[in-house]
């Protein structure tokens, strides 16, 4: 479903568009109804919308401002106008704000199903496009895809390593079983640095020590050495500010001028020192602005779903060590800063008495009222009714009291 907005300076078109067409068949959802432009600017900044239909002519804000207000902000929102007869050439003009189309008044049935069937299609190719843009994004961030350049050579990722050296390890079955568990470890390896857990980064470390000894000596070190590479690349583009430090590059040398096991593991546990301590002065230096950004983005997107993932990718950490994050420097964790910030916009919005307690659930990020009722009154220690009444009742004490 597709999220419509109506809007019409009268209320008759407005309830009847609303009403009488069969809008979940075409695939949309009206999720609001306006009698004028702001209305519907206002709604545009706080709600998820696809598509505008709109009358030209409204009171205050036009269909066209609004129209034009979508296309100089880059909003991804179709905009339909509708208009009388003896507007068409002053509809005409809003295609250069990338109206889709246009429906003359009076309306008739078959020709809103045809316009938004037109445009539904549309918006299926975009999503399908986009979801596979995604899916491309998604393969091409995975680590085992990922081919690196380090010093003019390029380096097969170690999944593609190892597959070379099976034929070697294959006599050998202590090896064969090493051969397995040590792909399992290095990918834990990238994930204990995004996560930032130093006790499983060296307890991995001594997992990986134990079992590569077992290689062959060649392909071992070229383990070593292009785990470091990935590390190094996973590692510079998760941390905000992070600078690598020529210490790091140095002990990657080191590994390959490495003659035993013995030397090429010193190197490779200096390696992790060091990027530890980048690690924990750079989140030391950032803390602070990481926050910052993390919580700037709660309070412009709290009506929306927004989960530890989505903000973790916004400030480029892993879920795990933002949670961490908040837990350390702001003492609550990070639903309840989301669950702060929703609530203090809701008791905002209901000194609003034409709001009704839905709408403002719905602005603030609950699709679901009754949960709404549950957490406001979690938070305030009152249901969202009662809560407005005081407010109501402290007004007009005040006015009392002003006059």
């Amino acid at each position: 479903m597709y999220n419509l907005v109506i809007a019409d300076d009268e209320k008759n078109i407005r309830e009847g568009l609303s009403r009488f067409v069969d809008w979940a068949e075409l695939g949309f959802n009206v999720v609001m109804k306006c009698e004028d432009g702001d209305e519907v600017i206002d709604y545009i900044n706080a709600m998820s919308v696809d598509v505008v239909l709109c009358d030209i002519r409204m009171s205050r804000k036009s269909g066209l401002d609004v129209a034009k207000y979508i296309f100089e902000n880059s909003l991804n929102i179709k905009v339909i106008l509708m208009s009388g007869y003896q507007e068409f050439e002053y509809a005409k003009k809003a295609l250069e704000y990338n109206v889709v189309s246009y429906i003359v008044k009076p309306i008739e049935l078959e020709e809103i199903k045809n316009k938004f069937t037109k445009v539904k299609n549309d918006l299926d190719r975009v999503k399908d496009i986009n979801e596979k843009l995604q899916q491309e994004k998604q393969k091409a961030a995975e680590p085992q895809k990922i081919i690196l350049k380090k010093e003019g050579a390029i380096y097969k990722d170690v999944y593609e390593l190892l597959e070379e050296t099976r034929v070697e390890a294959e006599n050998n079955k202590s090896a064969q079983h090493d051969y397995k568990a040590l792909i399992e470890q290095q990918s834990h390896l990238i994930e204990y640095f995004l996560e930032f857990n130093k006790t499983c980064i060296y307890n991995t470390f001594k997992d990986i020590s134990s079992k590569i000894v077992n290689m062959p000596f060649n392909s071992g070190l070229k383990f070593l050495d292009n785990t470091l590479v990935l590390l190094l690349n996973r590692i510079s583009t998760s941390y905000v500010g992070l600078t690598i430090k020529n210490d790091l590059k140095d002990e990657m040398k080191n590994i390959n001028k490495a003659v035993s096991y013995k030397d090429a593991l010193q190197s490779f546990e200096k390696w992790i020192d060091s990027a530890v301590n980048a690690i924990e002065e750079n989140n030391s230096s950032n803390t602070e602005l990481i926050i910052k950004r993390a919580n700037k983005y709660i309070e412009e997107n709290y009506m929306d779903d927004l989960t530890l993932e989505k903000v973790a990718e916004v400030v480029f950490l892993s879920p795990v060590y933002l949670s961490k994050v908040y837990k350390k420097k702001m003492g609550i964790n990070f639903i309840d800063y989301v669950t702060k910030t929703r609530i203090e916009r809701s008791k905002e919005l209901l000194s609003n008495k034409n709001l009704k307690v839905y709408e403002i659930s719905n602005l603030v990020g609950y699709k679901n009222l009754k949960y709404f009722y549950k957490i406001f009154k979690n938070y305030t220690g009152y249901t969202p009714n009662t809560y407005r009444e005081m407010l109501m009742k402290r007004r007009s004490t005040n006015y009392k009291e002003d006059k």
